[in-house]
């Protein structure tokens, strides 16, 4: 009879022990595949940010929507940034396509365009006109973390664009 509430005992105690771990290791797990996923995001986002600002003037883009940008660097190389299909995808003068990151939210990933005045530039693709009068293009990229949401935004300005020109304060 002892031995029966023992072993009894013993299947209780392991039965809450299990539960326990399994619960802390789903945790970490979760964690780390958040991390991953943020980390990426931002690896992307900083790339992005920093091949785009890289230009002299925004007189390079070739191609301008809400989801794809193309333009060629300084080097002469030609890029194309894509937002589609739930990742980040870089093309480098037609070899490709690179995944940058995954897990994206293409349908809250984008693009967006500024002129001098800070009014939108927003007919998609953007005409040969509009190209000239960027000057600001803003990215987005929106992740679902689970029940979470992870918005991370940055605003470019090419590198010599306020050279010889006064910056707005707003802009600052």
């Amino acid at each position: 009879m002892e031995l029966v509430i023992v072993i009894i005992a013993f299947g209780v105690i392991g039965t809450i022990t299990v539960s326990i771990l399994n619960s802390a290791a789903n945790f970490y797990f979760d964690v780390l595949n958040r991390q991953t996923v943020i980390n990426d995001n931002r690896a992307a986002l900083s790339r992005m940010t920093r091949e785009i600002a890289l230009q002299k003037d925004f007189n390079n883009i070739e191609h301008a929507t809400d989801k794809e940008l193309q333009f060629v660097t300084p080097r002469n190389d030609t890029l194309y940034y894509n937002l589609n299909g739930g990742q980040i995808n870089l093309t480098k003068n037609s070899s490709g396509p690179h995944k940058l990151s995954t897990k994206i939210l293409s349908s809250k990933s984008f693009f967006a365009f500024e002129d001098k005045a800070g009014n939108p530039l927003g007919n998609f693709p953007l005409s040969t006109t509009d190209l000239t009068k960027v000057w600001l293009i803003n990215v987005r990229i929106t992740t679902s973390l689970g029940k979470d949401t992870l918005r991370l935004d940055s605003a470019i300005f090419p590198k010599n664009l306020h050279h010889g020109q006064i910056m707005p304060y707003n802009a600052l």
